[in-house]
């Protein structure tokens, strides 16, 4: 093989190398699902570091700039210590800059944060629960990510079951139609409004 040849091969071969260690170090986020306003999601983590976002469960929801949200991870397994980070967005990827700086850790210096809460409501067990309280600063995504931190011995099942709840959040994501209420709610409101009807015709006569 001539020099110039035996030259490219060498560089092709470096990029190959460069990019199936960039393909290694990537960490792939899925979401768990997407947390609705007062409605309770379950969930369960392994053994992590509460920095570490590969060690972590993510959830998104959505809301309305000047919400005042309300965030908080209760233990089911009394042996987890939870903890829990906030940021704007979402994200498919775990080295994110916007979430770990390409670190694959949390950063709290990022312009996406928006809290992290440990030890806030006591619970039995190590340590307490996380719980956030914040104002949504824009409309759009949020993520959570619930990592676990000082817990102690593993239940036999091998994860910590916990519990994650949203409160004060408004608005819809763009292209989804807002929620039709339950039959029950519009059989009330046609109720209500046919009740109306008659207290004005009895006042009318």
């Amino acid at each position: 093989m001539s020099p110039g040849k035996l030259l490219r091969a060498s560089a092709f071969a470096a990029i190959v190398l460069a990019g199936l260690q960039l393909d290694a170090a990537a960490d792939p986020i899925t979401y768990e699902g997407e947390l609705l306003n007062g409605v309770t999601a379950a969930g369960a983590l392994p053994v992590g570091d509460y920095y570490d976002a590969r060690d972590a469960d993510f959830w998104m929801f959505w809301a309305t700039a000047g919400d005042s949200v309300e965030v908080a991870v209760r233990r089911v397994d009394s042996e987890l210590d939870p903890a829990q980070w906030i940021y704007r967005g979402v994200y498919y990827d775990t080295a994110d800059p916007d979430l770990s700086a390409g670190t694959h850790y949390f950063q709290s210096w990022l312009p996406a944060f928006v809290a992290f809460a440990d030890d806030v409501v006591p619970n039995p067990g190590p340590y307490g629960d996380p719980y956030s309280a914040f104002v949504a600063p824009a409309t759009g995504w949020y993520t959570v990510g619930v990592t676990e931190y000082l817990s102690g011995p593993l239940p036999n099942d091998g994860d910590y079951d916990y519990d994650v709840t949203v409160r004060g959040i408004t608005g819809t994501p763009p292209g989804r139609q807002a929620p039709v209420p339950e039959p029950t709610m519009l059989a009330l409101l046609t109720c209500g409004a046919f009740g109306v009807f008659l207290a004005r015709r009895r006042k009318a006569a």
